[in-house]
């Protein structure tokens, strides 16, 4: 197994896109609704495109994670792994990533807190 992160970032759109053609509507990934853009999920903070970084096993996706840059802060849009690949330091390794990409835009962070 080996994982590459890709080093920039997509679209929304075509995150989607990618996943959907490799794992179908989802329900093998850690969601309950299958693959669906944050606008249609009601998400308050990131309603529109945030920014991915994707990790691959050879050509599969197998992991994301996002952020928005909203002017004057920048705001997380989570992490997740394909079931198979949880436990194996991928989310953390695009956390390190993405928080790198924080580093560099100088500007506050904001979680929102799930409840």
């Amino acid at each position: 197994m080996t994982i590459i992160i890709e080093s920039s970032v997509t679209t929304e759109k075509q995150l989607l896109e990618r996943l959907k053609k490799c794992h179908g509507d989802g329900r093998n990934w850690p969601m309950t609704k299958g693959f669906r853009s944050r606008k249609d999920q009601g998400k308050i903070y990131t309603t529109y495109d945030p920014d991915y970084l994707i990790a691959y096993d050879g050509e599969t996706p197998i992991g994301y994670t996002g952020f928005k840059d909203n002017g004057s802060f920048i705001v997380s849009a989570g992490t997740h792994v394909h079931t198979d690949y949880q436990k194996k330091g991928i989310a953390t390794k695009l956390i390190k990533k993405r928080n790198t990409i924080y580093d560099s835009m100088n500007k506050p962070i904001h979680t929102p807190v799930v409840s």
